[in-house]
Parts: structure tokens; sequence; C-alpha cells
């Protein structure tokens, strides 16, 4: 068999193990992350396409996952697509639904500031308390970059402002550590120590 052939043959056994559902080999995980064995619901996400997104959620669920399972919500936001992701949210997609790291839309949405993203995740039931990897939490992650107004919207949906990860560091540890002012202050009105 010559190596053409050989990649065709390999090419086409992946195919048939993503129709069927099963999980690919380890060795071809990195094919599928971000490419072209994803839904093309999560392709249409990554590429802007929400006229194309529109209509793959009439005919698929919004819950779709990427080859290496991290589910459309979660693109949308890595991704900073608000539209896509108002979009899964009106379709009925989980709101705090997780990828293999335990990452959640809300919590990427407050680590990158997307402001507008937090408010919609809130605003459709995400638990701004939800301890992701290492036990960080949305405000965790917004507090250590500086995202004020995301921090004020999370401290307004109930998160907890002593909350701390899984060594122990808390919000307001992170803000004094990228020296964040406004973020300390606000975290100390909060009742952070």
């Amino acid at each position: 068999m010559g190596p053409r052939l050989f990649i065709k043959s390999v090419l086409a056994g992946i195919a048939l193990v993503m129709a069927l559902g099963m999980a690919a080999p380890a060795s071809a995980q990195g094919m599928f992350e971000g490419g072209m064995f994803d839904p093309d619901l999560i392709q249409a996400i990554r590429n802007g396409d929400n006229v194309r997104v529109e209509a793959e959620l009439f005919a698929t669920s919004p819950n779709k996952r990427t080859g290496t399972g991290v589910p459309a919500i979660v693109v949308a936001a890595e991704v900073r697509n608000e539209e896509a992701l108002d979009l899964l949210i009106g379709a009925g997609a989980r709101i705090d639904n997780r990828d293999r790291d335990d990452r959640t839309a809300l919590g990427i949405a407050a680590r990158l500031g997307e402001l507008g993203m937090v408010r919609a995740l809130l605003e459709a039931g995400a638990d701004p308390e939800y301890q992701g990897e290492y036990r960080e939490t949305p405000l965790l992650k917004a507090a250590r970059q500086g995202h004020l107004e995301v921090v004020r919207t999370l401290l307004e949906a109930g998160a907890e402002a002593d909350t701390s990860d899984l060594t122990g560091r808390t919000a307001l540890e992170f803000a004094q550590e990228g020296r964040h002012r406004d973020v300390i202050e606000l975290l100390e009105e909060h009742g952070a120590y």
C-alpha cells in the first residue's frame, strides 16, 4: 500500500468513526480541533457565519461538540462570537455545558472580558459560582485580568467576593497581583479579604 492510499484509508476510517459517534484515537485528536471533522454548526461559529449558525440550528442540536468534545456554546465564547452565543441560548443550549477541561462559556467570557456575553449567560441562568478546573470561578478569572465591569456584573449576580481557587488564592489576591486598583476597591467594597 502506497503512502497516499494509506492516508486515504486512515481518513476514511476517521470519518467512519465520526459518523458512528465514537471517539477517535488519541493520535488523531489534533485533526479534530478547529477543523475538518467538526460539525457544520461548530465550523460556522468559528467562521463567524451566523446566518449559517442559525440555519444549522434548525436541523441540529445546539449542544453539538467539536471532535475533541468542546460544546458549541464554549466555542462561541472562545472565538468571541456573541451573536452565535445568543442564537445557541435561544435554541436551548445547555448554559453550563462544559468541555473536558471543565471550562464553561461563562468562565471563558469572564476571562476574556466579554461583558455582553457574561450578561447574556447570566440572564440565561449560568451559575456565577461554578468552579471549573483548579476550582476557579468566573469571578477569579475576571479579577485576574482586571475586567472591572465583568467583576461588578458577577458580584451583582451573586458571585462570592471571597471565593478561592484550589491553591487558596482569592479574587482580591489576583487583582492585587495584577495591580488592578479599581477591581481591588470593588472587591473590598463587597467584603473580599
